[in-house]
């Protein structure tokens, strides 16, 4: 089993995820718009609540659960 999935490993994901919620924000902050994919799409998915929590943080802009080439398969 790997490293991280075993019993006792000194992961946190709950702090991994708040690590990675901050460099995307840095991202966004920094000029760069995202689009998160999932491999939900088209269903409500994780990338929906990422990218509500990203825009509840900066504001509504720069960050997309699913771009425009995500919805049309382009």
């Amino acid at each position: 089993v790997e490293a991280r999935f075993r019993p006792g490993g000194n992961r946190d994901p709950q702090a991994e995820f708040a690590s990675a919620l901050d460099f995307l924000e840095l991202r966004v902050r920094g000029g760069e718009s995202l689009c998160l994919l999932c491999w939900c799409h088209p269903e409500r998915c994780h990338a929906d609540g990422i990218a509500a929590e990203l825009r509840r943080r900066i504001g509504p802009t720069g960050v997309e659960p699913r771009c425009r080439q995500c919805r049309t398969g382009n």
